[in-house]
């Protein structure tokens, strides 16, 4: 995320643009609506909609979810699951000024 972050802010901000995973959870065809406006494709509200219903992972082979597969979770902070207690506490201390840099809680 450090690398990421650092060739981001060094980008002109006209050439850059940031989509946070949890605003794609809770609004995908919103969210690629700005990145088709942000590119200066020709589309709209509706087409956003149909490429969000026909990519999401809830509508997903359920054969082709879950643990060993490409589309493995879908819920943003689903590493406190499946990290024990200690692991998590590891995790936290590797993570926690990047993630509060980057707007989340510690």
């Amino acid at each position: 995320m450090n690398v990421c972050s650092r060739a981001y802010d060094g980008h002109d901000p006209a050439l850059r643009a940031k989509i946070r995973y949890e605003d794609l959870l809770a609004d995908t065809a919103a969210s690629l609506g700005e990145l088709e406006g942000w590119l200066g494709l020709p589309s709209g509200p509706k087409r956003m909609e149909s490429i969000a219903r026909k990519h999401s992972f809830a509508t997903g082979a359920e054969g082709g979810r879950g643990p060993g597969k490409l589309h493995r979770a879908a819920s943003p902070g689903g590493w406190r699951e499946g990290l024990e207690p200690a692991e998590q506490e590891i995790a936290r201390e590797i993570m926690s000024d990047t993630l509060a840099q980057l707007g989340y809680e510690k």
